[in-house]
């Protein structure tokens, strides 16, 4: 976004013509989508922009300008273009010294170095640069945004754990000082940064932080997500599987609600692979969480699923249960022959059936996949899963009493596994001295804000007492000016208090005499309507009678139509709220017109309707959808019958923001194809896209008859008038 009040002495009227074209600039170019209309929209108002700050010759909103053209250039998939109208911007930024623009600029620019793998150094250099000139400019919540994404880098990287945690607490520091508060995102990335060095109390410590920030932001985001899967990690690690698991079911209840299936079958995979544990057996939930999360997703990845399915044969095999564990297998080999996986997949499928196969005593089939997992164990440099493939073989060649080659492969599993252990110890004792230096730096952090803190206060106490001279020195005089001004404002409020009580009368009744106007000029409005309705009803009348079969039919249909919206504009000529129909009344009228149309004495015709006044743009379609409900059930559900019962009911939901409309006949319901959505009716045809008028759901049943159902929001008279009003100040 530009930078506020960079520009040069231009007039309050130009200033506002100028920021209104950048911010409906950037407006198209945030809209959701990729429209092309929008990217030339967009485009549009920057181009004006940049001709103003031409004409004005104001070189600090001419980059302002290029700056917006770069960002509208890149999303239209011209990065050369882009790239050199960003550097155009950047030189004027820094030509003119405009430290918050060269900022803005630079936090663009870092967006051409995505690639982590290869250009990650040259993303942390400029997003240092943006840093720095933020930081000139006084701008404290962009500067804390670029130290966020910074410390973000740095653990990325992995080689600065003290630096990362350096930046992400300054970031938090101007958050505060900004009073900026949905820092949670921060918190997070601080406790993931700690749990990535074995700071395990810390991790959790600030992830609980993170917790707290986001309930009480009300962030229901996938962020949200990612702070309970990694407390839930911390808790583990940490042996409390109580609470691993509620953050797990937490973390879960977030995904679903987002329909994020990756992240669904990640927290189901490490939910499901922890209770299969030796240190927490839980072999049967394991197996029942990861089948049923199989079957709740079936479009999940492949290889999320053979996590799950090599879960669960382990678990079956734990628990004796080696024919289901067989069956869950083939499963799992199945999907792995019919999808193209990555590595570590079929890493899990040989490291299961190795195991599998060992448990029944199918050593050929074990021998197979041990020499594949070996395999894939030399070739990724995995010394953890090599340690257990010699283990593995150390068990196949006792089975098969090779004992010699037991033996020799047991020495091997040794020596990787005290080499491992030797390695976990010096990387614990590193984490403890990892510790240790973190906890006197912050404490030399804490000390050095306490200095800075006491040199504050004397400063403040300096500024006081020199204040408090000042005040003495010229006290007098200015209670000398303020009392003549004081009397001066006496004598104008009092005039100025005259004015303004004649004026307000003068107002308050031109606007009842405009109220009344306008009132008049919708009922009269209304009125004609309703009279304009009534003669095409006539003129269809009148029509009908030349015409026979299908045609008139068609007629008659038309003329119902008609008639439901002109009882709308009845109802609202001679009620006194002119923006809302009585739906009792409306729907009754409705019913009582089209049961005399069809003669349909032996049909009931029950109503319950909720006392609610519905806005006319919503009256209107739902009285449409009624009349071609109950004309379909009047018309085709009781052939051969001289009795039925129809239902029409509408009701407001618990929450009050949502109502559903209903219509219910027992007669000999709907064809299969139509309630499938394969095919309908003009008047199926009518009620979907009536429905989609209304932003509502079109339910259709065949069970005792036809049950048609219409889920949509309540639109208040109060939220009507919210939107006019709006609409009204925007244009």
């Amino acid at each position: 976004m530009p930078a506020e009040g960079a520009g040069g002495p231009l007039s309050d009227p130009d200033s506002v013509r100028f920021a209104s074209l950048l911010e409906a600039g950037y407006q198209y170019l945030l809209k959701p989508g990729e429209a092309k209309s929008d990217m030339q929209m967009a485009a549009g108002y920057a181009k004006k922009a940049l001709d103003l700050s031409l004409e004005w010759k104001d070189k600090s909103r001419e980059a302002d300008a290029y700056l917006l053209s770069s960002m509208i250039t890149k999303e239209s998939r011209r990065p050369e273009e882009a790239a050199a109208l960003l550097e155009k911007s950047l030189g004027i930024y820094r030509s003119i010294g405009n430290f918050l623009g060269e900022g803005n600029a630079l936090m663009e620019k870092r967006f051409r170095y995505s690639d982590f793998a290869n250009n990650i150094n040259q993303r942390v250099e400029v997003v240092r640069q943006a840093t720095a000139a933020y930081g000139k400019a006084g701008a404290k919540k962009e500067e804390a945004d670029a130290r966020r994404e910074m410390g973000d880098l740095l653990q990325i990287i992995g080689k600065e754990p003290f630096a990362a945690l350096s930046e992400l607490k300054r970031s938090l520091a101007l958050y505060e000082a900004a009073r900026y508060r949905n820092v949670q995102g921060v918190y997070d990335l601080i406790g993931y940064v700690y749990a990535k060095m074995g700071i395990i109390d810390e991790a959790v410590r600030y992830g609980r932080l993170a917790e707290k920030v986001a309930i009480a932001q009300k962030d229901s985001s996938m962020q949200l997500c990612t702070i309970y899967n990694r407390l839930s990690y911390g808790y583990f690690i940490s042996n409390d599987f109580k609470k691993s698991f509620e953050y797990d079911r937490l973390a879960m209840d977030v995904a679903v609600r987002h329909k994020d299936s990756p992240s669904i079958a990640m927290i189901a995979t490490n939910f499901a692979n922890r209770q299969n544990l030796d240190k927490y057996p839980h072999y049967q939930a394991a197996i029942d969480y990861a089948l049923s999360t199989i079957d709740r997703y079936p479009a999940m990845a492949p290889g999320s699923k053979i996590g799950l399915y090599a879960i669960v044969v382990k678990a079956c095999d734990n628990l004796g249960k080696h024919a289901l564990a067989q069956r869950y297998f083939d499963e799992m080999l199945a999907l792995a022959n019919t999808n193209k996986l990555l590595s570590n997949a079929w890493l899990n499928v040989s490291n299961t059936a190795v195991q599998h196969f060992l448990a029944t005593r199918q050593l050929d089939l074990a021998h197979k996949y041990l020499l594949e997992h070996r395999r894939q164990s030399l070739e990724g440099n995995l010394k953890y899963q090599l340690m257990y493939s010699y283990l593995w073989s150390f068990k196949l060649d006792s089975l098969n009493g090779k004992y010699l080659s037991a033996i020799q492969n047991y020495q091997l599993h040794k020596v990787l596994r005290d080499s491992l252990q030797s390695k976990a110890k010096e990387d614990q004792i590193a984490m403890l001295n990892i510790r240790f230096d973190t906890e006197q730096k912050d404490n030399e952090l804490k000390m050095k804000a306490r200095d800075i803190s006491q040199l504050q206060r004397r400063a403040t106490l300096q500024n006081q007492i020199l204040t408090e001279t000042k005040r003495n020195r010229n006290i007098t005089a200015a209670f000398l000016i303020l009392s003549v001004l004081f009397i001066i404002l006496l004598y104008n409020r009092y005039k100025t208090k005259q004015q303004i009580t004649l004026a307000t009368a003068e107002n308050n009744r031109v606007l009842q005499k405009m109220v009344k106007e306008r009132e008049w000029l919708i009922r009269e409005l209304h009125h004609r309507v309703k009279n304009n309705l009534q003669t095409v009803i006539s003129l269809l009348e009148s029509q009908s009678v030349f015409l026979k079969g299908d045609a008139l039919n068609a007629m008659k249909e038309s003329q119902h139509r008609v008639q439901a919206m002109s009882l709308i504009h009845q109802k609202l000529y001679l009620a006194d709220k002119l923006a809302v129909v009585n739906m009792p009344d409306y729907v009754s009228d409705l019913v009582e017109y089209l049961r005399d149309s069809f003669d349909a004495r032996g049909i009931q015709l029950r109503t319950d309707i909720a006392p609610v006044d519905l806005d006319v743009s919503q009256a209107i379609p739902i009285g449409l959808i009624l009349n071609e409900a109950i004309t379909n059930s009047l018309k085709y559900a009781f052939p051969n019958r001289a009795s039925g019962a129809i239902d029409i009911v509408l009701q407001i939901q618990p929450a009050g923001s949502g109502i559903v409309l209903s219509m219910k006949d027992d007669g000999v319901g709907l064809p299969d194809q139509y309630v499938k959505g394969k095919s309908g009716s003009l008047g199926i045809i009518l009620m979907r896209g009536l429905t989609g008028e209304l932003g509502g759901e079109l339910h259709l049943s065949n069970t005792n008859g036809t049950e048609i159902s219409i889920r949509f929001d309540f639109v208040s008279a109060a939220r009507r008038e919210e939107v006019v009003e709006t609409s009204a100040s925007d244009g």
